[in-house]
């Protein structure tokens, strides 16, 4: 499915791919030809079967090494998407309360496609119930910074206490909260990812050598 792999390598995510065949059939078949065409993957390895499973060994060793790194580099952009997602979230709920007043279970609803935390609420089993536990318990499963579930959680927790300009003080102070949390996460992406992708990649040439 070619528009699905350019979909998820744009949106950053990490693909693995398997293809029967020889070097030549990389660029002689339409359907591999067109998905190195996507962008989406930028190194093609070949096994070289029985006949030397030494190299076998150490390719699944690299490969295990490199997916490493791919898997803490995605945590750092995860984390940043997610706290990109509440600043949206906390402006959007300030502009609820000024010109809207919805109920808290609406608003979630309105708010399912544009957020993860209420797309991740609303399905909670407590949701109809008791939205703000369901949103409680959306950020616990979403952030795993303590730092991060702390800002959340207290913005949560204090929706619908108070009257219209308490919230919006209320939300104006999370916003100034969250503000470092963002800079750390924004700083951490940029300085860490190549950071893990070099070192799972060291790890596993390493190993590779060790194995040959």
């Amino acid at each position: 499915d070619l528009p699905t792999v350019s979909r998820y390598a744009f949106a950053g995510a990490g693909l693995l791919a398997t293809l029967h065949g020889g070097e030549e059939d990389l660029l002689r078949r339409p359907l591999a030809k067109a998905l190195l065409e996507t962008g989406a993957f930028q190194t093609v390895a070949c096994l070289q079967g029985r006949q030397r499973p030494g190299q076998l060994g150490a390719l699944l060793v690299l490969l295990s090494g490199g997916l490493w790194g791919l898997f803490q580099a995605k945590k750092l952009w995860d984390r940043e998407r997610l706290l990109l997602d509440l600043s949206s979230l906390l402006r959007r709920c300030a502009a609820s309360i000024r010109y809207a007043g919805r109920p808290l279970g609406e608003w979630v609803r309105q708010e399912e496609k544009a957020s993860r935390f209420c797309w991740e609420a609303a399905r909670r089993p407590c949701f109809a119930a008791d939205p703000r536990t369901a949103l409680e318990q959306a950020g616990k499963s979403l952030l795993t910074r303590e730092e991060d579930r702390a800002v959340y959680l207290g913005f949560v927790r204090g929706l619908g206490e108070s009257g219209v300009q308490d919230q919006l003080e209320h939300i104006q102070l999370y916003e100034a909260l969250l503000g470092p949390c963002l800079g750390k996460a924004r700083e951490e992406r940029a300085g860490k990812t190549r950071l893990y992708l070099a070192l799972g990649l060291f790890c596993g040439i390493t190993l590779c050598l060790a194995l040959l």
